[in-house]
């Protein structure tokens, strides 16, 4: 034999191991052969011959079904092969090959680290292939000899295939293309993008193409390797119709609100998260003596409150990032130099998913700055937040801020009742019809 035996009793020593099938063997670097166990064992199932390690294991598995189980394998399997044997807990993999006399020339490999390898990347294939069988965006993977590996049930449902997905894989992407190209509004556009995208093998993202029945999908192209070759490619298909239109939606009503906003004289200022200017309206600028470029992507805080205001507006700000809305009065800085007392609907500003994304405040202006010198908080301290003035200027619903705004400034002038302030009552009032006007104009 190739390796050292020990002679138990009667020892074969013709026929042994084939030195290809060894070294085939030891080519496999993942598998140790220091503690091998090499057998030679009689058509009765003794040992005739062994080394130290295959000894060890006769012995320890002679009242298991391990000679039985070779008997079987061997006998019946053909004069060379291999069997698995497990045994507590522990996989063998076990080479044979059968003399001319019966007699069988064993080496074992513990395989039990791979077979776990092997259970681990199963599991994890199929959770995988779990996760995409049950998104809702269709997947499409292909192999590099262009056969459709992958596909799942919302990409049958996407592109109205009458068939479930099994059918699908395995057969060639090019039977399947026709039924794609005409799906689309211009089938010559995908096609292109198609050839494109294998002919680069880069990757695409966010590509929106409009489809045959008015629909609009997005396009994702993945290409992917194995062992530093093209391994194929996967395409993700999305339904972004409804997003789109809700964009869309929101870009209008925006751009109306914003209208109106200008045509009534009012200062509108948006601030992002960070508190720098998002959006500034003409209004705002008249009022304070800025121009629009001076204040865009600036902090408002840095340039327009006043020493006495950056307090009150840190716990306006802290209940805003909350998505509280409030109606006060702030002091603010003008270009120059002077101070101005503003009467501010704030309200926080959200995005399309409706996450907080900044904050929006409507400015009118209660004191001149070159008449009257207010000090802010002593006469008008009942105004100093309206309770639940949430979405009075919320541009998703500009259908509700006549109604939402006269109830916050009729709150606001009841509890101010008590107190003669001319000026503010008189302001209230204004604004009352301003909103009356803002909803004509929406409405009409």
């Amino acid at each position: 034999m190739s390796c050292k035996t020990e002679p138990l009793g009667k020892t074969h020593t013709g026929n042994p191991f084939s030195l290809a099938t060894i070294i085939t063997l030891m080519q496999d670097r993942s598998i140790s052969f220091t503690h091998a166990p090499v057998m030679q064992i009689s058509r009765e199932g003794g040992l005739l011959a062994s080394n130290k390690a295959g000894k060890t294991f006769f012995e320890e598995n002679q009242d298991t079904a391990f000679i039985a189980e070779t008997i079987r394998n061997v006998f019946t399997g053909g004069l060379s092969g291999e069997f698995e044997f497990v045994n507590l807990e522990r996989t063998w993999l076990f080479t044979y090959q059968v003399s001319d006399s019966g007699i069988v020339d064993l080496i074992g490999m513990d395989i039990s680290a791979r077979v776990i390898q092997w259970q681990e990347m199963q599991f994890r294939h199929d959770r995988n292939h779990f996760i995409l069988q049950h998104l809702q965006a269709g997947i499409l993977i292909i192999s590099a000899q262009g056969i459709i590996e992958f596909a799942n049930d919302a990409f049958c449902n996407l592109f109205d295939l009458v068939m479930k997905p099994e059918i699908i894989i395995g057969s060639n992407f090019q039977t399947f293309t026709d039924k794609l190209y005409t799906y689309f509004e211009n089938p010559v556009s995908f096609k292109e993008l198609i050839e494109q995208c294998k002919e680069t093998n880069d990757l695409l993202f966010d590509h929106k193409l409009n489809t045959a029945n008015g629909k609009i999908y997005k396009v994702d192209f993945i290409p992917f390797n194995t062992e530093n070759a093209p391994g194929g490619y996967t395409w993700q298909f999305q339904d972004i119709t409804a997003l789109t239109r809700a964009n869309e939606i929101f870009e209008i009503a925006e751009k109306q609100f914003r209208t109106c906003i200008n045509q009534l004289n009012l200062g509108l200022l948006e601030v992002d998260l960070q508190g720098k200017v998002d959006y500034v309206n003409h209004s705002f600028c008249r009022l304070t003596g800025y121009e629009q470029e001076e204040l865009l992507q600036q902090s408002a805080a840095e340039l327009l409150l006043t020493e006495a205001s950056v307090k009150r507006m840190q716990s306006i700000q802290q209940n805003r990032t909350q998505g509280v809305g409030h109606t006060y009065e702030l002091e603010l800085k003008c270009k120059n130099g002077e101070s101005r007392v503003f009467l501010i609907s704030g309200v926080p500003k959200l995005d399309i998913s409706g996450n907080i994304c900044g904050s929006i405040g409507i400015h009118v202006a209660v004191s001149d700055p070159t008449s009257i010198k207010t000090n802010v908080g002593d006469h008008y301290k009942d105004v100093d937040e309206v309770q639940n003035p949430y979405h009075i200027l919320n541009i998703n619903k500009l259908a509700e801020i006549k109604e939402l705004t006269v109830d916050a400034m009729s709150l606001a002038e009841s509890g101010l009742i008590a107190e003669d302030v001319y000026v503010l009552k008189s302001y209230i009032r204004n604004l009352q019809q301003s909103m009356k006007a803002t909803y004509q104009i929406i409405t009409r």
